[in-house]
């Protein structure tokens, strides 16, 4: 439970909230997506005027921040889902109960997975299937597989990724453990992940631990106020690299997940 609910922070919630209003109903049929990462998905397939509604923590491509808003992880509104007119509702494994609400009121809904690369490219795969463009898809995932070749590093640094922090202070850390697409990432970049014998995916991380651990890089992930001297309290055995990293795509597993790569590459190996 710990483990997906940093995961829902992290994918969701790294946004500002904001309340649900009720939207105006659509006479036209249309995607419902409850992810950002689907989506930019549904954009990259060309099918991006399909979408009727996005989530409240929509950002990228920048047109979604025009698009009604159905909610999002905590606030979800049946009535505008329904007004929403859906022609499918986009669902991550997240969205369970959700999920089961749609089925029993019959309501169209298609449920991926962008936990690591592989799902990522599995569900372009699927998704381009289900919206008819299936020789796009292809493309794309050929596409971000040329991205996502391992890069070149004269040296093997020890990195570790943290996210979910309250900045200015370091609680609420938590770290982005093996088998998530930030590990995977960080590894391709050149690095090496300090938390690869966790048990969980992004375990908590507090002062102790970070003394243990004792990174050679610590790339941090923040919305913003983030600040490298946020971290001068932590009593390191040797002050690690700090590098804080605010851009959007970097939190979003999918179709950028290139570009977060190069940003991962540029740290690791400067």
């Amino acid at each position: 439970m710990f483990m997906i609910r940093i995961y829902l922070f992290f994918i969701y919630l790294f946004l500002l909230s904001s309340g649900c209003k009720r939207i105006a109903a659509h006479k036209e049929k249309g995607i419902v997506s409850f992810s950002p990462s689907l989506t930019q998905m549904v954009y990259a397939l060309g099918k991006g005027k399909q979408i009727n509604c996005v989530t409240k923590y929509d950002e990228w491509p920048p047109e979604v921040r025009k698009l009604p808003k159905v909610g999002g992880f905590l606030d979800i509104s049946m009535e505008n889902i329904l007004r929403c007119n859906p022609s499918v509702v986009l669902l991550t494994e997240m969205h369970g109960e959700l999920a089961e609400k749609l089925k029993s009121m019959s309501i169209p809904h298609l449920e991926l997975r962008t936990r690591n690369i592989s799902e990522v490219l599995s569900s372009i795969r699927k998704l381009s299937v289900h919206l008819g463009a299936e020789v796009r898809g292809r493309e794309l995932v050929a596409d971000l597989e040329k991205q996502l070749k391992p890069k070149k590093c004269k040296s093997k640094k020890r990195f570790l990724i943290t996210l979910g922090r309250s900045a200015p202070s370091l609680k609420n850390l938590v770290g982005a453990g093996a088998g998530t697409y930030l590990d995977e990432l960080g590894k391709l970049a050149g690095g090496e992940n300090v938390l690869e014998s966790r048990m969980f995916a992004y375990p908590s991380i507090g002062m102790e631990s970070l003394v243990q651990l004792n990174p050679d890089v610590i790339i941090d992930i923040v919305v913003s106020d983030g600040s490298s001297k946020d971290w001068d309290m932590v009593p390191f055995r040797k002050k690690p690299q700090i590098e804080i990293v605010v851009e959007n795509h970097v939190y979003t597993p999918g179709i950028r997940m290139g570009k977060t790569l190069e940003t991962f590459h540029k740290i690791l190996c400067p």
